[in-house]
């Protein structure tokens, strides 16, 4: 039984998205000498009861860099980055996944981000690329619907790879192989068990959800009422109150 779980806007907060005052929250990130990230009290003992059960796995499009700013009360076992691109264990790449990854990179990933770069910067946007699992746009607040949409269609992926916008802040070409679902289950293969539970809250998430026996979104969840996530149970509470929730029925879960 594992509870493989989503971390920005599921299990951890950020100022805009924990629906609450701060005042009371748990800091859990901190970056560049200021607090980013929070969880409540009753999460964060939540979080050490799972960090240590050897059941729970973050689930995270970032990078293992700053997936490790996250203060998560204890230490995961296994862990998963890059939006299921690299899988980690003890803190250690797995490298027969990460071979399998790099194998599937599209030929043309690497070429489409440094073109995409280079217009980047002539504009003053900021564009990554990590590969070999994917690059993205950050778009600069107050950027027009159209304009987006004008991006897309300039480069709207290729064989081996698509683009996904996400919530009108970034927008991201990834590798088709690189799939939160598809590392879910390797670490599952791995440790002779089951996707028990799983839980997200945006378009990424959807293959990790659709790869668990139960699926969890929170309330405020673009993702509920659609029909791709029909079948997930939503929880009574929004922002960081959903967080909270969410790891109550994980531990609740694991321990029946």
């Amino acid at each position: 039984m594992l509870f493989v779980s989503d971390l920005d806007g599921t299990v951890v907060y950020s100022r805009r998205t924990a629906h609450r005052a701060l005042t009371g929250l748990v800091g859990v990130e901190e970056y560049d000498g200021t607090m980013i990230s929070w969880v409540t009290p009753d999460s964060w003992r939540l979080l050490a009861r799972l960090s240590a059960d050897g059941r729970f796995v973050p689930c995270t499009t970032r990078t293992w860099e700053q997936y490790r700013r996250i203060d998560l009360n204890g230490r995961p076992e296994w862990v998963i980055c890059c939006n299921g691109g690299a899988v980690y264990r003890s803190g250690r790449l797995d490298r027969d996944w990460d071979e399998t990854i790099r194998a599937s990179e599209p030929p043309e990933l690497a070429a489409a981000a440094a073109e995409t770069a280079g217009r980047a910067a002539a504009a003053g946007w900021t564009c990554r690329y990590v590969p070999p699992y994917f690059f993205y746009l950050v778009v600069p607040p107050g950027t027009p619907t159209t304009t987006l949409d004008q991006i897309e269609s300039r480069l709207p992926g290729g064989e081996g790879w698509h683009v996904h916008r996400h919530r009108d802040r970034k927008i991201y070409w990834i590798s088709d192989a690189v799939s939160k679902g598809a590392a879910a289950r390797y670490v599952a293969e791995r440790t002779g068990s089951s996707v028990t539970l799983a839980a997200g809250d945006e378009e990424l998430d959807l293959p990790l959800l659709s790869a668990a026996r139960r699926a969890l979104l929170p309330r405020h969840s673009s993702l509920v009422g659609t029909a791709a996530a029909a079948q997930a149970e939503v929880t009574a509470a929004e922002g960081v109150a959903a967080g909270e929730e969410i790891l109550t029925r994980a531990v609740a879960e694991l321990s029946g």
